[in-house]
């Protein structure tokens, strides 16, 4: 597992809690958050990633569009969509990033081998030996499965009395307090906020990169930061 200083110097725009500030504005559409480092590299400038909530249900990351459309009462259809603004995207190593690879995270109907049932195949030795490619929860390859176990293991209808939120999960309280101011002016009203006029869905962008410290991170939309690859 990689410490907090090997982040850093892997990508200056990557958040860790200890050195990042979360802030938010709320849109037409939705709203925005963004997390900021001042950089070490740079001290006139400081790195930032900038997330898009467009309601009711489009999460809006550098590269990734993510879609939790409701199925019914109980369930909901997640999309993930991969993109790339540099250059085109290069479907296998997507694929394996997503951990969608046929014969290793999917079988030839492309339904997933790491499931609910099995308990997404988690290594506690590996957990325990803290190898990288299983991070810290003892999923193979990390994020995309991780994010799999989470999701399919609330059940149905989520216990929200019991979690505890913290400072990383701004947008996870703004969502719902947005969310739910529009349920009534809804309910008051019959308006619907997100399809006001002024609701431009064409702004609503995530992004990461660097801006100089001295100028407001609102005053970038998410396609304006678009880090260089090496």
């Amino acid at each position: 597992m990689r410490s907090a200083d090997e982040i850093r110097n892997a990508d200056p725009t990557r958040a860790t809690p200890g050195n990042t500030r979360w802030e938010v504005e709320d849109t037409p559409w939705g709203f925005r958050y963004a997390a900021l480092r001042d950089s070490k590299r740079d001290a006139a400038s400081r790195g930032i990633r900038i997330t898009a909530f467009a309601m009711p249900f489009h999460c809006l990351l550098a590269d990734t569009p993510h879609m939790f459309v409701p199925a019914d009462d109980g369930f909901t259809w997640f999309y993930d969509v991969r993109t790339d603004r540099r250059q085109p995207l290069d479907r296998n190593a997507s694929n394996a990033e997503r951990g969608v690879q046929v014969g290793v995270d999917v079988g030839p109907d492309h339904r997933k081998l790491r499931t609910l049932e099995n308990n997404f195949m988690q290594d506690r030795r590996a957990m325990r030996a803290r190898e990288e490619k299983w991070a810290y929860s003892g999923i193979a390859w990390g994020k995309p499965h991780q994010d799999m176990a989470v999701i399919e293991s609330m059940g149905p209808i989520y216990d929200r009395t019991k979690e505890h939120l913290g400072v990383q999960d701004l947008g996870v309280v703004r969502m719902r307090q947005r969310m739910l101011d529009s349920v009534r002016t809804f309910m008051d009203s019959g308006d619907v906020p997100a399809l006001a006029p002024e609701s431009n869905y064409g702004s609503a962008s995530g992004g990461a990169g660097t801006i100089p410290i001295d100028t407001a991170w609102q005053s970038f939309d998410g396609s304006q930061l678009v880090p260089a690859r090496g």
